[in-house]
């Protein structure tokens, strides 16, 4: 996996400044929400703090290399790009949420808030 960092044809940069951001707004929102969660996991083999702590482990991570490995240089596609990306995301909470009943949301959370 080294290898792959070192590839110039590929101009990665390494998103770990980007990665740690968003694990730190993770943490911030879970301590912040800890009395009084927003949403909480449906799964019968994992807690919600394994599921969270897999997510932010694992899910964060790829994401955000996908996401700044391809990002595009010109404006237009800079903005098509994001809104790829947010589709990406709220068909995936959409699934979740309402398909699959994985991630019920609570307090008056709805997916409208969630991606916005």
């Amino acid at each position: 996996m080294l290898e792959i960092w070192r590839l110039e044809e590929l101009e990665i940069v390494l998103p770990y400044p980007t990665i740690l951001y968003l694990i730190i707004g993770d943490l911030a929102c879970n301590i912040l929400t800890a009395r009084m969660p927003l949403w909480s996991y449906n799964l019968n083999w994992l807690n919600n703090i394994s599921t969270d702590f897999l997510i932010t482990a694992f899910i964060y991570p790829c994401t955000v290399i996908l996401f700044l490995t391809y990002y595009p240089k010109l404006l237009k596609k800079q903005v098509a790009y994001l809104l790829l990306w947010v589709f990406i995301y709220s068909l995936a909470e959409y699934l979740a949420t309402i398909v699959q009943s994985v991630v019920p949301l609570q307090r008056a959370w709805n997916l409208f808030n969630a991606d916005i």
